[in-house]
């Protein structure tokens, strides 16, 4: 519920110019340093939960909870960086703050494809991969042309 709003203003304040010269390396950091999250959230806590002496959580959950935990708030690295004196024109204010704009979106969507993928009789193989990897770009476009639809609609009215 609280997402839209924050990623809303985040979009109206960040620098455009800026944001479409660094677009590709954000979308890179974005898409693969979450997916990067979630797999090592997942593996740490599947393997330590398996060394304790207590229920082995399986990897679908922990895959569940490592997209659930992998979107990170920068506010405390934007105002260090604020405090040195950069403005959202330096690239390097520009990367980070973008991508975590991104991050938000394409964790909330690894998130929706990994529950709609939680089934205990369920086996994991090249179909089920696959079918994940088409959940995961349908609802990301579809977001994305909702997203545009919106503005758009905005802009004209």
């Amino acid at each position: 519920i609280m997402v839209p709003p924050i990623v809303f203003e985040a979009a109206v304040k960040i620098n455009k110019q800026s944001f479409r010269r660094h677009a590709l390396p954000i979308t890179i950091y974005a898409i693969v340093g979450t997916l990067a999250s979630t797999a090592f959230t997942a593996a740490i806590l599947h393997k330590g939960s398996s060394m304790l002496n207590c229920t082995t959580i399986p990897i679908k959950e922990s895959l569940i909870f490592g997209a659930l935990i992998s979107s990170i708030d920068p506010i405390a690295v934007l105002s260090v960086l604020n405090n040195m004196g950069m403005t959202d024109s330096d690239a390097i204010y520009v990367l980070i703050f973008g991508e975590s704009l991104l991050n938000d979106g394409v964790a909330i969507v690894l998130f929706q494809t990994l529950v709609h993928f939680l089934d205990e009789t369920l086996v994991v193989d090249a179909e089920v991969i696959f079918d994940a990897i088409m959940h995961f770009v349908v609802v990301a476009c579809g977001s994305l042309s909702v997203g545009i639809l919106s503005g758009a609609s905005a802009t004209i009215y």
